[in-house]
């Protein structure tokens, strides 16, 4: 007899395998333990999604942020964002890849593998690695007016410059132990 997932191409088949080893990991204890204390040490939020998926992979962490969570509401300012998640994803293939966004925030992946096979990414990050300034903030303003989104200038505002600032070293040392945790969760 034939099942119903032979009839799909490969990388259906595939990606849905990845989306279910993604999702067990998610609710495993180890990953639970870990994503509860790499938020709390760190302050900054942390996702687990599987490769291509075209989602935000931070809302709805405690530590997302807030003038993230602004652009994701506007559909322009979200489509941004996905794009620079599946361009972070790509370049993150085979080792840890931060990325800054059209903002200046920076977002970062770092592989799970089962075997050679990437299935997921561990991601982080929303977070400026040199502090903001006005003219930055200003040439934002401009983009979101070109791309004619309409938002509420102060908090949008106040969430930019409220983003944490990272020293880059620091962040580096965090992929670092993030790195680790992957290579954990792979085997």
């Amino acid at each position: 007899m034939h099942s119903p997932s032979s009839s799909l191409p490969a990388g259906d088949t595939a990606a849905r395998h990845n989306r279910h080893v993604v999702a067990q990991l998610e609710k495993s204890e180890i990953y639970r333990d870990y994503h509860q204390a790499f938020e709390t040490t760190t302050g900054l939020p942390l996702g687990l999604r599987a490769g291509g998926s075209f989602q935000p992979p931070l809302q709805g962490s405690k530590q997302a942020n807030s003038f993230c969570a602004l652009m994701a509401g506007m559909n322009k300012t979200c489509a941004a964002c996905l794009q620079l998640q599946q361009r972070v994803e790509q370049e993150a293939h085979h080792e840890p890849k931060t990325l800054e966004c059209f903002a200046g925030l920076s977002e970062s992946a770092v592989p799970v593998r089962v075997g050679e096979t990437v299935v997921g990414y561990l991601q982080t990050g929303q977070v400026h690695l040199r502090k903001p300034s006005q003219i930055q903030f200003k040439k934002i303003l401009a983009q979101l007016a070109g791309w004619k989104v309409t938002v509420d200038w102060p908090a949008l505002e106040k969430a930019y410059f409220g983003t944490r600032v990272l020293a880059r070293n620091q962040y580096d040392s965090v992929l670092r132990g993030l790195a680790t945790f992957g290579e954990d969760l792979s085997t």
